[in-house]
């Protein structure tokens, strides 16, 4: 399976979603996500960061003005064990696994999505026969 079906699974199969501001490195703002391994890990009941990843996103603020960094690079040291995470979301050709560590961004309305559909068989469904 590609990480990007992983993703859309962990989506589609979400029956929750947090409001953190957990992969906070270099990002000052808060987000929602789907729960993964992390989260379960590093984040608090109400979502937000326990002290040490807080305290690492808080210190890596200024790094903000950089942009985005290597993605792949910052990706491979992200595991659900360390405090260290980043706003990335899984890009292609990442494997996996780093689905379970990434950011994957979903808000509310992801909790009414019962299964992936391609964009081709939307349009096959919707046309006439």
């Amino acid at each position: 399976m590609t990480h990007e079906r992983e993703y859309q699974q962990r989506i589609s199969n979400a029956d929750k979603t947090i409001e953190t501001n957990l992969f906070g490195l270099s990002w000052p703002l808060r987000h929602r996500v789907v729960l993964t391994a992390a989260t379960r890990r590093w984040c608090r009941d109400d979502g937000w960061a326990t002290a040490l990843p807080a305290a690492v996103n808080s210190v890596s603020r200024p790094l903000a003005v950089l942009g985005y960094l290597d993605a792949g690079a910052l990706m491979r040291l992200q595991s659900p064990a360390r405090p260290l995470f980043t706003p990335l979301a899984p890009l292609a050709g990442m494997p996996d696994s780093w689905v379970d560590r990434a950011a994957l961004y979903a808000g509310d309305t992801a909790l009414r999505i019962n299964d992936v559909t391609s964009a081709s068989q939307v349009l096959a469904d919707l046309s006439p026969r």
